[in-house]
Order: structure tokens, then C-alpha cells, then sequence
């Protein structure tokens, strides 16, 4: 099976030296999973026009907004479509150095060209955007507005309170331990303005099914806790938590929940999963809930005023 290939390679990875190193030329000349196609690339605008539509909806004017995010991967598509938008200051943290120079600049020359088609997806017309090649990371600060910090614990990002006015991420806290998401969200409502407003994009399903699709996306919720210990990527690692169980830590970390769009399971999901042989942990859900494939979750300090 593809997926089983997959985590031996990324657990063999994960034992080399330059582990970031290896897996970028892994995903770039093994897997050709960078850079992006065009046709991912605009799926993460449009994820950013997600971001945007709750930013706008909360009342806040983009060329105003400080906005944080975490997790901000490889080729920072969604921060550059902030700025395409409006967006001028913007702090991206990574718990390690993740982006690559050559990733961004090849983003720079697809969203060059695709402008004028996203400006849907992004809510508006755009700027012009210069895609002439970044000659250093710092960079991103004097032409977009962007300062990308890595390695920085988000847990701990010595930033002072009420810093920004939005805090984002996508498709980041499904790899993100589940001990270590309650302290990560009290710091971004540390962090966040009394007004500000949060917007993450959450997928639960299976990742490994992207590159395998004999499996469900709910392929993982079949393992026990010691055997997902041993499938689980160390790099892509996936903590399989369920609706319910983000919405406990939302509010267990003074957050509360605005507004949830679920992607909600089909009949044929539901039947899936009523048939399964789930590891025992997952057995106490109730199936739509179980079975909820993803998830924008807008979300408040607690106390704070209804936006």
C-alpha cells in the first residue's frame, strides 16, 4: 500500500540528519509534490479567501489588521494572497524553518499569473504584485510586509499581549499534538487584541489517502494508540482529533466558538463507519461527529464582545 510506504520512508527520514533538508528534496524531486500545481495553488487561495471573508465579516479593514499565523508552511501561497488582498503586516512563525526561498519565488510567479482569476476567491480586486525572485527571506518584510520566524515555539512566542488583530492557520492544527493545542490556542488569545478575531482551517481526514486513495479518509481511526505510534508520519504527523474534541480545547483554552462550517460526512460515509472495526477510542462518538472531514472554525477570546 502506498500510505504504508510512505510512513516508513518519512520514519527513515525522520532519523537522518538534515531531516528538512532530505524531505524537501523528497517532496521535490522524489514525490513532485512541490512546488504546487496551479490547481493547489488555488485551492489555498481560496482558503485564504476564507480567512478573509471571516476577517471582513468581523469588521476589520484589511490594510489595518496585524495578522498572525502559525504553521505557515513551505511556499507561503496564503500570506501572499493576504497581501494581494490588502493585508500590510503580517508575522508568520514555524516550530522549524519549513519555507524555501526557491518555493516562495516559484509562488511569486503563479499568483503573477493567476491574479486576475483569484479575485473572487479573495474577495476583491487586487494589488499588483512584482514577481521578481526573493533574494532572501527577509525580503518578504520590505516588499510584502511579511516577517517569517522560525524556529519559534507557538506556545511561546514572546510577543507582547494584545499584539494582533487576527490570528490564522490551515491545515495545521490536525498536526499538532493534542497535549501541546490547548496552550498553543491560550497563547494566540494572549496575543490577540480584546476585538480581534481567529480563523482556522481544520482538515480531519486521513492525509495519507492524498496519495493513496484505495484507503477511506477515515483509514486512521481503525489503529489503536500504540499502532498509530508506529504508522503516524514524525514529519506529516496527523493526531486524528475529532469535532468534539476540538471544540473541548477551544474552550478549554478561553476560546469561544463563533461560528463552525463543517464539511459534514455522506450517507455512504456514515455507513462506512458504522461498519467499520474503529480502534477503541473512537467508538464513543456519535457518527456525525466522528465522521466530520474538516472544519473553519472562527473563534473569540471568551468575554469578548460578539463581533
Amino acid at each position: 500500500m502506498r500510505w504504508l510506504a510512505k510512513s516508513v520512508v518519512q520514519n527513515v527520514i525522520h532519523l537522518l540528519p538534515k531531516e528538512e533538508v532530505v524531505n524537501h528534496f523528497f517532496q521535490v524531486r522524489v514525490s513532485r509534490r512541490l512546488p504546487l500545481d496551479d490547481g493547489h495553488l488555488r485551492k489555498k487561495a481560496e482558503d485564504a479567501g476564507r480567512h478573509l471573508a471571516v476577517i471582513r465579516d468581523a469588521g476589520h479593514e484589511l490594510e489595518r489588521i496585524r495578522a498572525f499565523e502559525f504553521g505557515a508552511g513551505w511556499d507561503l501561497v496564503g500570506p501572499l494572497c493576504f497581501w494581494l488582498a490588502g493585508v500590510n503586516d503580517q508575522t508568520l512563525v514555524d516550530i522549524a524553518p519549513h519555507t524555501r526561498l526557491s518555493l516562495v519565488n516559484h509562488t511569486l510567479q503563479r499568483l503573477h499569473h493567476l491574479a486576475p482569476e483569484l479575485e473572487q476567491a479573495l474577495g476583491g480586486s487586487l494589488r499588483t504584485l512584482d514577481p521578481a525572485p526573493l533574494t532572501s527571506l527577509t525580503d518578504l518584510r520590505e516588499r510584502f510586509g511579511i516577517s517569517y520566524l522560525a524556529p519559534v515555539d507557538a506556545a511561546a512566542t514572546g510577543h507582547p499581549d494584545a499584539t494582533f488583530d487576527v490570528v490564522t492557520t490551515s491545515d495545521t492544527l490536525e498536526h499538532i499534538p493534542a497535549a501541546a493545542l490547548p496552550s498553543i490556542l491560550r497563547e494566540c488569545r494572549r496575543i490577540l487584541k480584546p476585538d480581534g478575531i481567529m480563523s482556522h482551517l481544520v482538515d480531519m481526514m486521513d492525509h495519507y489517502r492524498y496519495i493513496d486513495p484505495k484507503i477511506t479518509v477515515y483509514n486512521f481511526l481503525q489503529y489503536s494508540d500504540r499502532a498509530w505510534r508506529l504508522l503516524n508520519s514524525p514529519i506529516e504527523p496527523q493526531n486524528r482529533l475529532r469535532l468534539p474534541d476540538y471544540q473541548a480545547i477551544f474552550a478549554d483554552a478561553g476560546l469561544t466558538i463563533l461560528d463552525q462550517e463543517v464539511k459534514e460526512p455522506t450517507a455512504k460515509d456514515l455507513e462506512w463507519l458504522a461498519r467499520a472495526d474503529l480502534a477503541e477510542r473512537f467508538r464513543g462518538y456519535d457518527l456525525p461527529s466522528l465522521g466530520a472531514k474538516a472544519v473553519r472554525i472562527t473563534a473569540v477570546a471568551a468575554g469578548a464582545p460578539a463581533t
